[in-house]
């Protein structure tokens, strides 16, 4: 019910829950199929959840609409730009979090990425797939500075993935954030890249940290956000999931913000709801 994978090709492959392989592996006897009923990242029961659970399914009511974009009524630009923001496209995000950077007081400083090609690569295609596929573990360099607001793209220290926090000193080879009031030494760690055989293509050593005072509502999906306000007249496609997905982030419904939400901006994934049965 969340939202899909971004599409780059034409060729675009089914859900994992309609392949084969899943089926056999978890729809016969060699498996099992597990689900996790109710809300696990909000705190509680109540009126937010029940509204979600009308989201995710496209049962949402007018009251739901007027409740949800009323969370913004009365708000300064002062106090929306001091929430986490949530957008549609990976340029608008970049803009925002630019802004904010620039914002902060003090010299910036750049992690840039290190790039192995495994040397056993001859042939020139494939070297060139592995450069391909490096581009897209993690960025070539990092900008930020003390006060930057970061999320981990890589778990570390027990912190998981998509967990957001804060730079407070940047080091040669490491940035020293705080993560849910824990100090947590960053340093530079390996993302490799694989072909379908398990050989390892690449190596890239990165900083495993993006800025994130906005992200976009595909990098949010591992995150548990504890502010967050959504400007839905920016967010420029619809997609199946992507209201749900949007809103679900954040833990508590007063520290959420709404703008502009309509019903036509709610797009339920016919395929998924014929897999539930609904």
């Amino acid at each position: 019910m969340q939202l899909g994978p971004v599409v780059t090709e034409e060729r675009l492959e089914p859900p994992v829950f309609m392949c084969r392989i899943f089926r056999d592996s978890f729809l016969s006897r060699y498996g099992s199929l597990v689900f996790l009923l109710g809300s696990h990242r909000q705190c509680s029961a109540g009126w937010f959840v029940e509204c979600l659970d009308r989201i995710r399914v496209g049962t949402v009511t007018d009251t739901d609409l007027v409740v949800l974009n009323s969370t913004s009524s009365g708000v300064s630009d002062e106090e929306w730009g001091s929430r986490t923001q949530l957008r549609a496209r990976n340029s608008d995000v970049d803009k925002f979090n630019l802004s904010k950077l620039r914002s902060l007081a003090g010299p910036e400083v750049v992690y840039r990425c290190e790039d192995e090609i495994n040397p056993s690569l001859k042939h020139a295609g494939r070297r060139q797939y592995a450069t391909k596929r490096l581009q897209a573990t993690a960025a070539p360099a990092l900008t930020i500075k003390p006060g930057a607001v970061v999320m981990l793209t890589r778990e570390l220290a027990g912190i998981p993935t998509a967990t957001q926090g804060s730079v407070m000193r940047c080091g040669a080879a490491e940035v020293v954030c705080v993560f849910s009031g824990t100090e947590v030494t960053v340093p530079l760690v390996s993302f490799d890249v694989f072909d379908n055989t398990g050989m390892r293509l690449a190596t890239r050593r990165a900083m495993p940290l993006v800025l994130a005072w906005a992200m976009t509502i595909h990098r949010a999906q591992g995150s548990n956000l504890d502010s967050l306000a959504i400007n839905f007249r920016n967010l420029h496609w619809r997609e199946p999931g992507l209201v749900y997905s949007g809103l679900s982030r954040c833990r508590l419904f007063k520290n959420l913000f709404v703008r502009d939400l309509r019903r036509e901006n709610i797009v339920v994934c016919a395929d998924a709801m014929h897999f539930y049965g609904l």
